[in-house]
């Protein structure tokens, strides 16, 4: 899926139910349901292809593809304008807009280590992975317990 950026008529009506209250993929796949909205095409309606799970799968990643603009000493920066609630337990999903988690420290603070962490996993995975192949896991090793160090910073 391609990133939904500006004038894309999909990203206006995810502002809108985030406006609304609290952004997460049912809400975005109730609004997709209807053939007017501007998320509909975003999905697959086929139930013996796709079903209802699929349906919210694609309102996650939909979420997470809409990008916001930042200038920044005149170059232009495409950030996820939606992100983890990490105030939010970890068993739920939500998002909130990126511009609202940057004034707030301790929510910076929160989404950064988050971030990181996930990061982290992939990593986790490539050592894995490395163990499996018999290659030399020492460069991966080296980035794993850099990263950590980096995670414990903030």
């Amino acid at each position: 899926m391609k990133s939904i950026n500006k004038d894309n008529p999909a990203k206006k009506e995810l502002e809108k139910l985030y406006e609304a209250g609290e952004l997460n993929k049912h809400d975005v796949e109730k609004q997709a349901r209807s053939k007017n909205s501007a998320l509909h095409k975003y999905f697959e309606w086929d139930d013996k292809a796709g079903a209802r799970k699929f349906r919210l799968m694609q309102a996650e990643t939909l979420i997470s593809e809409v990008r916001l603009e930042v200038t920044r000493s005149e170059v232009v920066v495409r950030v996820p304008q939606y992100v983890r609630d990490t105030t939010i337990p970890t068993n739920e999903a939500g998002y909130t807009d990126v511009r609202v988690v940057a004034r707030r420290r301790p929510e910076s603070v929160g989404l950064i280590r988050y971030e990181l962490s996930q990061a982290l996993g992939y990593v986790k995975r490539t050592l894995d992975i490395l163990e499996m192949t018999r290659l030399d896991p020492t460069p991966v090793q080296k980035i794993v317990t850099e990263m950590e160090s980096v995670i414990d910073s903030y």
